[in-house]
């Protein structure tokens, strides 16, 4: 078990925000909107907060108990804690304290409608309680950005289906919205049972009867299910018939990705397989994460990291603390605290220097310091931009989302401004167009020279 739970740490920093003994998370405060009330966005208080990477999700109420929820995103493993009496609860999928499957695949439409929210530009979803009414009450308004990861929890489990994470949520006209978003590091622990904690059991109808039916319906892919052998201890892979595709021999089953989903043994060892169940990489890493786009694996050995072949040959030696996935042909590594790039051939291209890079492509990327973004050219590794609020690269087009104040603009990766900063909302370029709000609150459409467009 200590083995698994090390393993979704390693998991949450593949991302590469991570740095030794801590994990790099986003930390937002949220205050309820009520009808007839008025938000107070100076407030130093908050109704809600929530620290969220790619793996994690921890949720606090701020009230006399101070209880809070962990939801492990990889497994859907929830548990709660009580800080006053130092008590944890173990909640099972089908408990709707923990996660609604009834709420979880709720119909939702995605709008062109933009504006931005602590900071970040958002897009709105639209999700209909009951698909058959266009009642206002019965349509929940999600804003939400792809800047950060999706974040859900209990009875909000749609959200798991939105394509980040939710800064405003409106049922009706009450609901709640981030005031405050950080990023901040915290303890490798900080998402785990403390240690002085006991646990508290719950009474639920039907325990035992109940156990091995939500064990069986745990689903890691469109078509793949796990269950476990008699004794509870090992999982083993059925399709939707439940026919049994592997034995129940693993510790452990991460979702499926472009077919392949990477698994421990009984001791605990890494390896992959395919959906028939095929031995794809034999079980002897310490760690492994695959990454579909590529075809590759990060793979650990012992406390290191490099980048596997599909065919099981080091491309990256695994020698760094810590690498990403490949993105164009260059991998962030991390190393002693600090942040370089090499190319695929394992050529260090960027000196291993920097405190954090948050992005970067095959020209550029993006450092942050304390309060403030840079941008850097790869290949001669000297920043050609000033100082931003915010740099956020577009995956399809030279052309980047900045933020200076209360004021977005856009540079290319030369570091030109090459459309003003003076929009009060934007969202980056994808496939030549971007959504921006004018000073006098008009939503458009613009190109990469900053024309206002119609998109149909």
């Amino acid at each position: 078990m200590k083995r698994i739970l090390n393993t979704i740490i390693l998991l949450a920093g593949c991302t590469l925000t991570s740095q030794a003994q801590s994990l790099k998370v986003y930390k937002i405060d949220y205050l309820s909107i009520a009808e007839g009330q008025t938000l107070d966005k100076n407030s130093s208080n908050f109704n809600l907060r929530a620290w969220v990477n790619d793996s994690f999700n921890k949720v606090v109420t701020n009230d006399e108990d101070n209880g809070a929820q962990i939801l492990n995103k990889t497994n859907n493993k929830s548990f709660l804690l009580f800080a006053p009496s130092e008590e944890y609860h173990i909640l099972e999928e089908e408990n709707n304290d923990a996660y609604n499957s009834e709420n979880e695949n709720l119909p939702f439409e995605l709008s062109n409608e933009t504006k931005n929210i602590a900071g970040y530009p958002c897009k709105l979803a639209i999700v209909k309680i009951d698909p058959e009414l266009d009642d206002e009450n019965n349509m929940i308004k999600i804003w939400y950005t792809d800047k950060i990861p999706v974040l859900y929890w209990g009875q909000f489990s749609f959200l798991k289906n939105i394509p980040g994470a939710a800064l405003e949520v409106i049922i009706g006209k009450n609901g709640f919205k981030a005031v405050d978003v950080n990023q901040e590091n915290v303890p490798t622990n900080f998402f785990e049972i403390p240690e002085t904690y006991t646990e508290f059991e719950m009474e639920t109808e039907d325990e035992e009867t109940e156990d091995s039916a939500i064990v069986a319906d745990t689903q890691i892919d469109e078509d793949r299910f796990l269950y476990y052998d008699e004794s509870e201890t090992f999982l083993g892979l059925k399709d939707e018939s439940d026919r049994q595709i592997t034995k129940a021999e693993y510790g452990y089953f991460d979702y499926f990705k472009g077919g392949i989903t990477t698994v421990t043994d009984a001791e605990g060892n890494f390896g992959s397989m395919d959906k028939n169940g095929n031995i794809k990489i034999p079980f002897k890493y310490d760690f492994l994460s695959y990454d579909e786009i590529n075809q590759q694996y990060i793979y650990g050995i012992g406390e290191k990291y490099g980048i596997l072949s599909a065919t099981d040959q080091p491309i990256i030696n695994a020698e760094y603390d810590m690498v990403s996935h490949m993105n164009k042909g260059y991998v962030s590594v991390n190393k002693d605290e600090k942040y370089g790039i090499v190319d695929k051939n394992g050529k260090l291209i960027v000196p291993i220097t920097y405190p954090l890079i948050m992005e970067f492509n095959d020209e550029v990327f993006v450092t942050t310091g304390e309060d403030h973004y840079n941008l850097y050219n790869i290949k001669t590794n000297k920043s050609v931009s000033d100082d931003y609020d915010l740099i956020a690269l577009s995956e399809t087009d030279p052309v980047h989302l900045v933020q200076k104040g209360d004021y977005y603009g856009f540079i290319d990766n030369f570091g030109k401004v090459v459309i003003p900063i003076q929009f009060t909302a934007a969202t980056n370029f994808d496939d030549g167009h971007a959504s921006v709000e004018t000073k006098d609150g008009e939503m458009i459409f613009i190109n990469i020279k900053g024309e206002k467009v119609d998109i149909e």
